[in-house]
């Protein structure tokens, strides 16, 4: 009789749960909805995803030349392609997917802190709230990028290996470490991490406690040693050609990668409470679980930090820290408000105005001033010009649209096959198809294989970038393509001149001459929309020649817009 109350009251409890995590999960699918986006980076795994799903293999650019591993996401690529083979729309399931992951976790976390911590229903919901109420999570629970699918992976290897209560449950947790391993090039150390943070978490249990690390141990370790062996004999490189361009460890790269740091947490200001997290973490009774927490949560930081940041917006590199840090948010709060009714009131409005606080730069609302901010800029792409969390993702957002119009331009332009110099190589190679020579290396090896020394002038991932000119000797159809805005007919033709000159006077001139050819409809505006193309002058024309139709075209076209 007392167990069938004990379960139906645990029903009820578990309905109720769930039907408040329904009211918390609203302001995340808004904000959500708010953020969503393609990022261009993610159109790079879609053209390897739709490669393999047609039969060509995982390879960027087709070819009898060694593929090039220019993703650093297998999985994710892998997933894609099982959507690509379900003749299903990648560019919309692969960020529904995404968002589906972050849904999860962010249930999990919920879960996790009413059930395994016990808190109280308040001390939770303020938990999920913090969690799904920050502009990086949410923003990156689409983006088509794996970050999402990362972040729970991270998080159900962690709650299955360290988090139980009745001990480590091995054969979930090495399904989800491999996958873990599997979904980005930096995964497998956080699966291998997990391990001796499991043994401290359980170090008071009986020796056969052993056995579930040793399982998940073979697991990941075993799963892992045969992707690798299959991918070296595939690419000839023991690791992802993107590492050979963005990782390199020097003082520059350490301190463009404290700049980021600085910017994030100044930006969005929560993440700071990691700090008094950690103090409260390790009190006693928390200890077993809070350092491996603690661990996690500035491991996060600190490989963000030697990774040298990243160039997208709202702290890309930090989210799947996130889940952790709502963690000891919560312990804080749970803390702060101790037993008396009033403390917990006082407790929970503090919760509250921190959850407030820290969904301000959604809207464009920053605490900390302008200029302070920008003294830690590191988005040195864009010169000194700096770009807040918001307007920077705007950026990437309306960069994203804008060349997947010239890539389905290029598509309608251009002969298959021919090659085409470009650096962001996501939404223009992946709806242009053509070969692509990368400027900044991702799927061009003889630009990653460069030394680069000096100090830091490029944005994180840039270091190595090269101009157009460097591929001179592969002879590219196309060195280069941009896009011209302008109000009227006559404004574009002067903008395409003013460009044909530039070039004239230094670039190769001899080899390439200016086109130019309309845009279709799909701007955001009213304005007229040209793609500025430098051609290959074909074998046999005389380059004056070349250039002088090109002036009797662009005459005709200032008189009489086509």
């Amino acid at each position: 009789m007392l167990d069938a109350q004990r379960m139906t009251t645990e029903n009820k409890k578990s309905t109720r749960d769930l039907a408040l995590f329904v009211l918390l999960w609203v302001p995340y699918a808004l904000l959500v909805w708010r953020f969503w986006f393609i990022c261009d980076d993610a159109y790079i795994s879609f053209r390897y995803a739709r490669n393999w799903a047609e039969g060509h293999g995982l390879r960027y650019n087709l070819g009898a030349h060694v593929p090039v591993e220019g993703y650093s996401n297998f999985l994710w690529v892998a997933i894609c392609t099982l959507i690509r083979l379900l003749n299903a729309e990648v560019t919309l399931w692969a960020p529904v997917l995404s968002f589906a992951c972050g849904t999860v976790l962010l249930f999990l976390v919920f879960h996790t802190l009413r059930r395994r911590f016990e808190m109280q229903v308040w001390v939770a919901a303020a938990g999920a709230l913090f969690l799904g109420c920050s502009p990086a999570y949410t923003c990156w629970s689409t983006s088509g990028l794996e970050t999402m699918p990362f972040a729970l992976l991270l998080f159900m290897t962690f709650e299955r290996l360290v988090l139980r209560k009745n001990g480590p449950q091995p054969l979930a947790a090495g399904l989800a470490g491999l996958a873990l391993a599997l979904m980005r090039v930096e995964g497998v150390y956080w699966a291998i991490l997990v391990i001796p943070l499991a043994v401290f978490a359980h170090r008071s249990s009986s020796p056969r406690e052993w056995r579930p690390m040793i399982i998940y141990a073979a697991l990941v370790g075993i799963g892992y040693a045969v992707y690798f062996a299959v991918r070296y004999s595939y690419y000839q490189l023991p690791f992802s050609n993107s590492t050979y361009v963005k990782m390199g460890l020097s003082g520059h790269t350490l301190g463009r990668g404290f700049d980021y740091l600085a910017v994030q947490f100044l930006a969005m200001l929560t993440p700071f409470l990691m700090f008094p997290g950690a103090v409260v973490a390790l009190r006693r009774g928390r200890r077993s679980v809070g350092i491996p927490i603690v661990v996690v949560t500035f491991g996060m930081v600190a490989f963000t930090a030697v990774a040298s940041g990243d160039f997208m917006a709202f702290g890309r590199l930090l989210v799947p820290g996130l889940a952790f840090n709502a963690i000891l948010f919560a312990w804080l709060l749970q803390d702060l408000g101790g037993a008396a009714k009033g403390m917990r009131f006082a407790a929970g409005a503090i919760g509250l105005g921190i959850v407030a606080i820290g969904v301000l730069p959604a809207g464009e609302i920053n605490v900390v001033p302008r200029s302070v901010r920008a003294s830690f800029h590191f988005r040195l792409n864009s010169g000194d010009l700096f770009r807040s969390e918001l307007e920077q993702w705007r950026f990437e957002k309306d960069n994203a649209r804008e060349w997947g119009e010239i890539g389905r331009a290029l598509a309608d332009y251009a002969d298959p096959g021919e090659a085409l110099v470009a650096g962001a190589i996501g939404a223009i190679g992946y709806y242009s198809n053509l070969f692509i020579y990368d400027g900044f290396g991702l799927v061009t090896r003889k630009v990653s294989a460069r030394d680069v020394t000096g100090p830091i002038v490029k944005s994180p991932g840039h270091d190595k970038a090269v101009p157009p000119t460097f591929f001179l000797e592969d002879r590219p159809i196309y060195l280069s393509v941009s896009m011209v805005a302008a109000d009227s007919p006559a404004q574009a033709a002067e903008e395409i001149r003013i460009r044909a000159a530039g070039f004239r006077r230094g670039g190769p001139h001899r080899q390439y001459v200016p086109d130019y050819l309309p845009l279709g409809d799909g701007a955001t505006d009213e304005r007229i929309r040209y793609v500025f193309i430098l051609k290959r002058i074909p074998d046999g024309v005389d380059p004056d020649d070349a250039w002088g139709e090109f002036a009797a075209r662009l005459r005709r076209f200032a008189a009489d817009p086509e």
